[in-house]
């Protein structure tokens, strides 16, 4: 079971390709030297200034020394131009960061930071929103010992006071970090959802087909024993016009939680009204927007209330069914009848030779086979069919032991 998780800072939880880049090329423009020649020097001081032999400033000038165009003016606007783009970094942390963080601490997770760092760098971390999270932060600069190095990977354990094969580490790969923390006995992770953003020559890593990848922040509670609890997500699913939207967005003002209708979601991609994209594209056209429309959906402590013809993607419900609980409204044959008085007109999937009675039977099936609770709407106001989903969800996350978080603190 994993106790712990472990990140790298930089390309993990931050990119430094946000705002002012400001990397070597830039430094040697600035002062007036070779690219080529300056990264040279530039590369052969990086251990020193990640182990705090060197400031940032002491690197600089010792760099410009043997370049030989050392000035007090020059090391002041270089360190000063780094800052302004470090500044850039983490005034733009991504939300998905902060809000992970914060889910891992809710749910119990210890945090560790390991990350090689320059004397800048660190004091930008320890004075951003991210550092308070970590229960354990260690930084080159400070522990004179640099990635990859087992000795960071033994340490973070001991001060998180769990066991390697309890840590999670996630990082983008650089400076061999994959490969120690596997070797250090922990489970590596590389999270992929910065790396379009690199560029030549300042790509920390390739991607490792021999590590599991995350492509969004969220897949890191993918990884957890209580993944889809922590992720909070509750699905509806049901027929056309059975009140998803409508139930959805009563739930989601009553727990405090975001709202998704993947209809109106999937008519924004396509710019095409619903019926729209159907008379374009067919149902087999139609079905695959569907699909790549539920599978762009990667959320946390999100009520979303997905189209009717949602669970012919078995593709899509496997994947919200592993970070959502779902449930089935379910509506008699006969009141849909009176609900779905013109099918084309709201953009009803019908297949081809397919009727009415055939589309019913076959989605219900469906819905059954996917749901994790089912609500009938039989004889049920609106009010009380929300409020019987807000029980059956509760209870639904009560047997899975679920610590306190929104849903079982949500009123009605």
């Amino acid at each position: 079971m994993i106790r712990a998780v472990v990140f790298d800072m930089f390309e993990t939880l931050v990119t430094l390709f946000e705002g002012r880049t400001y990397f070597g090329e830039n430094i040697a423009a600035d002062i007036g030297v070779d690219p080529l020649e300056f990264r040279k020097e530039w590369n052969s001081t990086e251990k020193d200034r990640s182990t705090g032999k060197y400031t940032i400033e002491e690197a600089l000038k010792t760099v410009f020394e043997r370049l030989g165009v050392c000035s007090e003016e020059k090391a002041e606007l270089a360190a000063k131009k780094r800052r302004q783009a470090l500044s850039d970094t983490f005034s733009a942390i991504p939300g998905e960061s902060l809000q992970l963080l914060k889910k891992l601490k809710a749910n119990g997770i210890k945090i560790g930071l390991v990350t090689n760092t320059f004397s800048d760098e660190r004091d930008f971390i320890r004075e951003s929103p991210l550092f308070p999270y970590f229960d354990a932060a260690l930084i080159s600069f400070d522990q004179g010992i640099c990635k990859p190095d087992r000795e960071l990977f033994r340490r973070v354990t001991e001060l998180l006071d769990v066991s390697p094969g309890e840590c999670l580490y996630v990082g983008d790969g650089g400076s061999g970090e994959l490969y120690a923390a596997r070797e250090a006995g922990m489970h590596p992770l590389q999270c992929t959802w910065f790396h379009e953003r690199a560029f030549e020559p300042h790509i920390p890593c390739r991607l490792l087909d021999e590590f599991e990848h995350a492509d969004h922040p969220f897949d890191v509670l993918d990884h957890l024993s209580f993944g889809k609890a922590a992720r909070g997500n509750i699905v509806l699913v049901g027929m056309p016009a059975s009140g998803k939207s409508t139930v959805g967005i009563i739930l989601a003002k009553i727990l405090g939680m975001d709202f998704i209708d993947s209809d109106i979601l999937l008519q924004q991609r396509e710019g095409k009204k619903l019926r729209e994209i159907i008379e374009s594209e067919g149902v087999d056209g139609f079905l695959k927007c569907e699909e790549e429309t539920l599978l762009s959906i990667n959320v946390t402590d999100t009520v979303i209330a997905t189209g009717g013809s949602a669970v012919y993607s078995e593709k899509a419900m496997h994947y919200l069914k592993r970070r959502s609980d779902i449930c089935y409204l379910e509506v008699l044959k006969e009141e849909l009848v009176k609900r779905l008085d013109d099918i084309k007109q709201r953009g009803v999937v019908l297949r081809k030779n397919e009727d009415f009675d055939g589309m019913f039977a076959a989605r219900k099936a469906l819905y059954e086979k996917y749901a994790d609770v089912t609500v009938s709407e039989k004889g049920h106001t609106l009010e009380e069919t929300v409020q019987e989903v807000l029980r059956q969800t509760k209870n639904a996350a009560r047997k899975r032991k679920l610590p306190a978080g929104k849903r079982q603190g949500g009123g009605v």
